[in-house]
């Protein structure tokens, strides 16, 4: 199974996504790539931006209706 495939079947189960997360769990480090390309495929997937203390933001990939 691809990187890409496994980001897909993680977003598919419910469960929401970081970039930390990804490289983590998967070793893929182009998760907003990935991401954009699930998409173009018909996915539903939500971005959640998340401030950072330093005032940057991270985001929060997830499947419409989860969270």
């Amino acid at each position: 199974m691809s990187k890409i495939q496994k980001v897909r079947q993680w977003l598919l189960i419910g469960k929401c996504l970081t970039v930390r997360d990804s490289v983590a769990m998967f070793g893929y480090y182009r998760l907003s790539a990935g991401i954009s390309k699930l998409r173009k495929d018909g996915m539903n997937i939500e971005t959640l931006r998340v401030p950072t203390k330093d005032g940057t933001t991270y985001a929060i990939y997830y499947m419409e209706g989860e969270k």
